[in-house]
């Protein structure tokens, strides 16, 4: 890339590394689960108005943030969780009126 792009009196150059790591975890309702760890090293490479920092920074983790929203699940978990709640509830219900039945 230096090669096809030198860098000329004026321009500053910039590096940025960035490890992403995938670790499966418990699938819930058939929805698979992946935890996400994300992290980045940039070097700037020369003095940048803070203004301009701020902005590139913000711009940077709203994107992160839109892909996660992109891949969220939470409702589906969400409705799993109370269909399990409410059988629970059916359950113990049916339960309590056997009982009550068998005493009466």
């Amino acid at each position: 890339i230096m090669e096809e792009y030198p860098v000329k009196d004026g321009n500053i150059l910039i590096s940025a590394h960035t490890v992403w790591i995938f670790e499966p975890l418990e699938t819930i309702a058939n929805v698979s689960q992946t935890a996400v760890t994300f992290t980045t090293r940039q070097d700037l490479g020369g003095i940048i108005p803070k203004n301009a920092l701020n902005y590139l920074a913000k711009r940077y983790l709203s994107q992160v943030s839109e892909m996660r929203k992109a891949f969220d699940k939470t409702k589906e978990i969400a409705g799993h969780k109370q269909r399990k709640v409410a059988e629970a509830d059916k359950a113990k219900d049916k339960k309590d009126l056997d009982r009550l039945a068998n005493k009466i």
